[in-house]
C-alpha cells in the first residue's frame, strides 16, 4: 500500500457489488488519483484483519458504502446475514467508520437496491440508515459519478496529496428521449444488416436434417449484428470504451443463440414430416421470433444492469416485443426477396428493443431511478 493513506475506501461485498465497485473505482481514481482512493485492504499471513481494517478504514476521510439489494440480507457459510457475524468485514469496516466523526460515510444504492431498515442491522450499525443515500443507477451513471465527485471534491478540500482532475460536466440529466432514440437506431440498423446477411444462407437442402442445420445458422448468422451492435452501444454509452471488445464478443455470442434458438423452433415445426399449410408456418415463425426476443430481452437486461432482477424483466418484454413485432409482419408485411428480408428483421429488432428498454425505463423510474 502507498505510504499515503488513501482519502476515500470503497466498501462492498464481491458476491454482489463487485462490478459497480470496480467502475466506481475507476471513476475515483480518474478524479483523485490512485493512490486517493481505496478498494481492498491487503491482508499479509499472520495480520490481525480487525486491527489493519481498523487502521485503514480510519485513516481514511470518506467510507463509500456500495449496497446492492442484499447488502443487509446476503447469508454466510452459517445460514445467517454476513452482517451479523461480528467479525464480517463489511460490517468491520462500517462501524469503524461510523465510530469516527472524522470519517463521513456516504451509502450508494445501486441496482435498484433501497436503505435498509434499522430493525435488519446489527445495533452498532443503525446509524447507516440516517446518512443521506445516493443513488448510482445504470440507466444514468456518468451523472451520478459525477454528482459524487463533486460531493467528494469539497469534503477532500484541503486534504493533503489531493488534487482534483478538473473535467466537463454534464451541465444536466442525460435525456431520455436521447437514450431511447440512440438505441432504437442502432437496433433497426444492426438488424437491417442481419437481414441482409441472412441472404447468404440459402437454407434449401434435399432433406429435411440439412434444412434445419442451414435454416439454424441463416438465424444465427442474422441476429448476430444485433447482439454485438447492442453490446458496443452500451459500452460507448456508458464511457467504458477499455471493454468494448469483450462486450462486443459476448454480444456475438448472444445474438447468435438468440437466431440458433428461434431458427431450431422454426425449422424443426416448419421442416419435420407433416402437411402443414401456411397459417402454421406463420405460427411456428412467430413462436421463433417470440423466443428470439426472449434471449434478446435477457441479453438486454443484462446489460443494463447486470445486478438484480432487470434480465427476467427483459426476457418478458423481449418475448412480447417479439410476438407483437411478427404479428405485424404477418398481417401487414408480405413478400420474399432481399429488401423484404432486411426490413423485417430491422423491424423487429427495432420492436422488441423498444419493448425491453421502454419496460426497463419504467421500472427505474417504479424504483426512483429513472434519469
Amino acid at each position: 500500500m502507498s505510504t499515503q493513506a488513501p482519502k476515500v475506501f470503497i466498501s462492498y461485498r464481491r458476491e454482489e457489488t463487485a462490478g459497480h465497485a470496480g467502475r466506481l473505482y475507476d471513476a475515483m481514481a480518474a478524479q483523485f488519483g490512485e493512490p486517493n482512493v481505496f478498494m481492498d485492504v491487503e491482508m499479509e499471513p499472520g495480520i490481525d484483519f480487525v486491527e489493519r481494517i481498523t487502521e485503514v478504514v480510519g485513516a481514511c476521510h470518506v467510507l463509500l458504502v456500495v449496497m446492492g439489494p442484499k447488502w443487509a440480507t446476503l447469508e454466510g457459510a452459517r445460514g445467517q446475514a454476513r452482517l451479523a457475524e461480528s467479525q464480517d468485514f463489511v460490517r468491520l469496516e462500517v462501524e469503524t467508520a461510523l465510530d469516527r466523526a472524522d470519517v463521513t460515510v456516504i451509502p450508494l444504492l445501486v441496482a435498484g437496491a433501497h436503505m435498509p431498515q434499522p430493525e435488519e442491522l446489527p445495533e452498532r450499525l443503525h446509524a447507516i440508515t440516517r446518512r443521506n443515500a445516493l443513488e448510482l443507477s445504470d440507466v444514468r451513471w456518468r451523472y451520478d459519478v459525477g454528482r459524487l465527485e463533486s460531493t467528494l471534491a469539497q469534503l477532500l478540500r484541503g486534504q493533503t496529496g489531493v488534487h482534483e482532475v478538473v473535467t466537463e460536466r454534464e451541465p444536466r440529466t442525460p435525456s431520455v428521449a436521447q437514450t431511447v432514440i440512440e438505441v432504437l437506431v442502432v437496433a433497426a440498423a444492426a438488424g437491417a444488416l442481419g437481414g441482409l446477411l441472412s441472404r447468404l444462407v440459402d437454407p434449401s437442402s434435399p432433406d429435411e436434417a440439412g434444412r434445419v442445420v442451414k435454416t439454424i445458422a441463416q438465424q444465427a448468422l442474422t441476429w448476430v449484428p444485433v447482439g454485438a451492435a447492442l453490446a458496443i452501444w452500451f459500452s460507448v454509452w456508458r464511457g467504458e470504451r477499455r471493454s468494448t471488445v469483450a462486450r462486443a464478443g459476448t454480444g456475438l455470442v448472444a445474438g447468435a443463440l438468440a437466431g440458433a434458438v428461434g431458427g431450431a423452433i422454426y425449422s424443426v415445426g416448419v421442416y419435420l414430416p407433416g402437411d402443414y399449410s401456411d397459417a402454421t408456418t406463420r405460427s411456428f415463425r412467430l413462436l421463433a421470433v417470440t423466443a428470439i426476443g426472449a434471449v434478446v430481452g435477457v441479453f438486454v437486461g443484462r446489460l443494463w444492469s447486470p445486478s438484480g432482477w432487470r434480465g427476467a424483466a427483459g426476457l418478458l418484454a423481449g418475448a412480447g416485443g417479439g410476438a407483437l413485432a411478427q404479428a405485424i409482419v404477418n398481417s401487414s408485411f408480405r413478400g420474399d426477396g432481399t429488401w423484404h428480408s432486411v426490413f423485417a428483421v430491422g423491424f423487429r429488432s427495432f420492436v422488441i428493443v423498444g419493448l425491453v428498454i421502454g419496460t426497463l425505463l419504467a421500472l427505474d423510474a417504479l424504483e426512483g431511478g429513472a434519469p
